[in-house]
Parts: C-alpha cells; sequence; structure tokens
C-alpha cells in the first residue's frame, strides 16, 4: 500500500484496524543507528522493544512471536 502523503499517526490506526501485531517506523535516524522499535499494538500498555536489523534478520522468531 502506498502511503505517500499520510500522517504517521494515520498509518499507524490503519495498522491497528486491520489487526497488526506490529508496526515500525524508520526513519534516518533508524537506518544510520541500523536499529529501531518494535512496537507491538494488541497490548493495553504500549511495548516497545529496541531491536537491532541484523539481530532481527538472524533471529526473527525471537522477535515476531
Amino acid at each position: 500500500k502506498d502511503y505517500q502523503n499520510v500522517k504517521l499517526g494515520t498509518q499507524i490506526k490503519e495498522a491497528i484496524r486491520r489487526n497488526s501485531k506490529y508496526y515500525v517506523v524508520i526513519g534516518d535516524q533508524e537506518i544510520e543507528s541500523k536499529q529501531f522499535e518494535l512496537c507491538k499494538t494488541d497490548s493495553d500498555k504500549q511495548e516497545n522493544e529496541t531491536v537491532k536489523i541484523d539481530d532481527l534478520l538472524t533471529d526473527p522468531q525471537k522477535y515476531l512471536k
């Protein structure tokens, strides 16, 4: 889906509406640091986990349960 010209909050709400378990926002800072926040959507409280891109590629099951 093309999200050009759509606000970030709207995109996150759409992910939640589609029953996504996780969402990730990747910008310049995340690319530079080679890590990102993996945000869980099915929890009452906001649960974010900092994940290194290489770690996710090595063992995705560890993060995507």
